[in-house]
This record gives structure tokens, sequence and C-alpha cells, in this order.
């Protein structure tokens, strides 16, 4: 294959990247149409656990070491059944599109939960951090009362997912991020199995577009989606990639918009504007310290990477 065509693909695959991500956030307000927060969320994860053993038994995955087996289930419980319920209960008064914006705030806490877990330094990337959380103040604010108690929730989910990246950091490196994806993803559906009697009661009175709801959030969200992600990373640059990442809350209030006729407030757009340029700002931060080896900078961006990796689908 020719580096054009290489270019082609990898556009293409972060092209579908973007709107199976973005897709999730209206299909979510469609699956509560019909399930319960918690019910859709531990739906969502079967049907991703499904698509995923389908990928393993085709292409094989390897089986995590016994010593890691506690890191697999703490990122399934962090990373998959806390972000699926708190996102979901918190999309009951939260808009998508203004979900979508909130979601992107992850990887500020991603550079928290570094700072405490990994012992990263992070005071040069606190003028992004507090420029980002102004602008998700903001998002929130332009909710209303009880909307902005939902964009708290929102916000928790963002947190989860921030630090799911830095707890399967180590798992990726160890056995490769799909087998670390996967066995988050089983491990989080076996966490969130309680919520499943509950979904069995929802589904009988649940209507059709909920059901291809959760299709759309297990099959395509998810699985599609983390499949287009691995060939993006294989044939782009991180930065490419990254930067592309940035176009989902952008996608996902187009769709909202689309799907279920959710208009943005100019507060809530000005906001999430003010979010997302914030999260610019910390990854463009440089986090080596004056008179610090050209290697910690490195490992950063390395850091960047394997995060990257092993996204969480929203």
């Amino acid at each position: 294959m020719t580096t054009a065509e290489l270019r082609r693909s990898g556009t293409i695959a972060l092209a579908t990247t973007v709107l199976c991500w973005a897709a999730a956030f209206p299909a979510i307000r469609t699956g509560l149409d019909g399930f319960s927060p918690w019910a859709l969320g531990a739906s969502r994860l079967l049907v991703a656990s499904l698509a995923l053993g389908a990928v393993a038994l085709v292409r094989g995955i390897t089986v995590p070491p016994r010593a890691w087996w506690g890191r697999a289930v703490l990122a399934g419980l962090v990373g998959q059944t806390l972000y699926q319920g708190l996102l979901m209960t918190g999309e009951k008064t939260v808009p998508a599109g203004t979900a979508s914006l909130l979601i992107a705030t992850a990887p500020l806490f991603s550079v928290a939960a570094a700072a405490v877990l990994l012992h990263e330094p992070a005071r040069r990337a606190l003028p992004g951090m507090a420029l980002a959380f102004a602008g998700a103040a903001l998002v929130g604010a332009s909710a209303g009362f009880g909307g902005g108690t939902g964009a708290l929730v929102v916000l928790a989910a963002a947190a989860c997912q921030g630090t799911y990246h830095v707890v399967v950091k180590p798992l990726a490196e160890a056995i490769g991020a799909f087998p670390a994806t996967a066995w988050s993803v089983w491990a989080g559906t076996l966490l969130a199995s309680p919520a499943l009697p509950v979904a069995v009661h929802d589904a009988a009175s649940a209507p059709a577009s909920s059901f291809v709801a959760i299709a759309v959030l297990g099959i395509v969200s998810s699985a599609l989606g983390y499949a287009a992600w691995s060939v993006a990373l294989s044939r782009a640059s991180i930065a490419r990639t990254t930067a592309a990442l940035y176009l989902v809350p952008v996608v996902a209030m187009v769709l909202a918009w689309w799907w279920l006729g959710e208009r943005p407030s100019v507060v809530a757009v000005i906001g999430g504007a003010l979010a997302i340029a914030g999260v610019v700002v910390v990854r463009r931060t440089p986090s080596r310290p004056a008179g610090a080896p050209p290697e910690t900078a490195e490992a950063s961006s390395e850091t960047w990477a394997a995060t990257g990796e092993t996204a969480t689908q929203p």
C-alpha cells in the first residue's frame, strides 16, 4: 500500500471513529426512552462484549497474567461500569450534544489522575485545566438547575474515563491495546450484570427505537468505533488522531440536532468551545520541568499515545 493510500485509509478510519463515537450520545437519549440508565449501560456493555468476543475469536487475544487481573477489573469498574452508568444517568436531564462537550474534558482528569497515581507533574497544565472547567461550568449553567445537577453526573463520568486511561495504560503496555480494552469491557460487563434483570424487565415495554439504540451503542459506537480507531492509529500520527477527537462533540451536536431535534444553546456552545480549548492547551503544554532530561517529555508523549490507543468509547 502506497503512502497516499495509507493516508487516505487513515483519514477514512478517523472519520469513521468520530462518527461512531459521536453517534453514542443521541443513541443514549433514544435508549433511555425504554430503559433505565444502569440497565441501558449494562445492555450496551453486554452487546459490546459479544461483538468484541467475536473479534477476539477471529484475531486471537492475549490473556493477561494473573498479576494483572486486578488492574483489568479496576479498569472495567471505572472505565466501563461506572462510566456507562453515570453518563446515561446524566443524559436523563442533559442534552446529548451538551453531554458530549462535558465528556470532552476527560483528558483533564487523566492529567489529574496521572499526577496522583503516577506522580507526573501537572502544575504547567493548571491554566488549561482552569479554562476547561470554566467552560464546563458554563455548559452546566446553560442546562438550568436540574440539568446542572445532571451535568455534574456527566462530569463524574468524564472523571471515570480520564482515570481509566491512567489505570489501563500499564495493562495496555503489557498485553496490547486491543486485549486491554476487551478485557476491561468484559470485566465491566460482569460488574454491571446485576442491572441486567432490570434491563429484561424494561425490555418488555421498551419501544423498538430503544433496541436499535442499544445495537448502535454496542456494535457501532463500541466495537466498530474501536476497530476504526485502531486502524487510524496505525496509519496516522498521534497528533493527528488526537486532534480529530475534538470533532466528536461537534458531530454529536449535529447528530443530536438531526436525530433528536436538540438545538444547543449559545451559552452551551461557548462553554463547550472553552472546555475544548482548555483541553487543547493542556495537551500542548510541555510537561518537562526546566532542567529535566528530554526523556521526560518523550515519556509524556508516550503517555498520551497509550491513553489514545485505549480510549474509552463515548
